[in-house]
């Protein structure tokens, strides 16, 4: 899996297997997890995030947000690998909507939508989406630990729907979707998302999608995961440009942050579609609600 990180939430996604537990403490992990659990914190163990991602880790959560969302941080330093979950407002049509492109799961027993290393499940009560970056093939280690999460779900309370002037929605003005046709080549509609907006094609056959948000990782975090990338300038600002086989990517120090802008599933110079974005998106970023992190 390749490293991202975005917030949304460039953010704007762990793995870990921990010390090896006895039978007895391993059974009695076991038992308990088996009971719904009141935040999302709780909805995986640093074990079964570790044994799925390949690298020992621990939460990195924040008590009073545990309930919406949570982070589980490798304690390698070394190790560029993680998982975010997120619980939050949505529907199946809204999730299908931001991801036209996406790859249609079940996850046990609920529709799910994957792409970019990012898999939304529509439950219920609302979509937990999961972010990770780690070992092994992202699409099935997050079903994976998607079929562990669900069950013990239930007991979330409800998402509060996302008020107007949200952080999705502030990426979403960030480009007009004619910028961002112009760029892709390809008609677009925007919709948000809780880290940040994504453009996705709306013709039937095109994959095109370009999402923006903020980031919680530095430039040089980025250079030493992907070193084959390249130090570029956009916008007047410095940035860092990390090419792959489907995740592109490009990080702007910007002042508030870091901004994060990939762009997926387009067949031109993905390089300059990044780099048009970027340009477009720096003075503009002034307009955008700080980073939640």
């Amino acid at each position: 899996m390749q490293a991202r990180r975005s917030s949304v939430s460039a953010g704007p996604l762990l793995t870990a297997v921990v010390m090896a537990l006895t039978l007895v403490t391993a059974g009695a992990s076991a038992q308990a997890q088996e009971e719904p659990v009141g935040d999302v914190c709780a909805l995986l163990t640093r074990e079964e995030v570790g044994e799925a991602l390949g690298t020992e880790v621990a939460v990195d959560g924040d008590a009073d947000e545990s309930v919406t969302s949570c982070t589980w941080a490798p304690t390698d330093p070394d190790s560029y690998a993680s998982l975010d979950a997120e619980w939050s407002s949505g529907t199946a049509d809204e999730i299908q909507s931001a991801y036209s492109s996406a790859v249609e799961r079940t996850v046990a027993g609920y529709p799910a939508w994957y792409d970019a290393y990012v898999l939304s499940i529509a439950l219920d009560a609302g979509v937990l989406t999961l972010h990770g970056v780690g070992d092994g093939d992202p699409i099935d280690v997050l079903t994976g630990l998607g079929e562990l999460a669900v069950p013990r779900a239930a007991a979330l309370p409800a998402p509060q729907a996302d008020a107007p002037g949200s952080l999705g929605d502030a990426f979403c003005a960030l480009f007009t979707p004619g910028e961002v046709r112009d760029i892709l080549g390809t008609k677009v509609a925007a919709a948000p998302n809780p880290v940040g907006c994504t453009w996705s094609a709306t013709k039937s056959g095109q994959s095109a999608a370009a999402t923006a948000g903020w980031t919680d990782v530095t430039l040089a975090d980025q250079k030493a995961a992907w070193p084959d990338g390249a130090d570029v300038t956009v916008g007047g600002r410095t940035a860092y440009y990390s090419p792959g086989f489907f995740l592109n990517e490009l990080l702007i120090e910007v002042d508030a942050g870091v901004l994060w802008i990939v762009v997926t599933g387009f067949d031109g110079d993905v390089e300059a579609a990044l780099t048009a974005l970027g340009e477009l998106a720096v003075p503009r970023s002034g307009s955008l609600p700080p980073p939640p992190f």
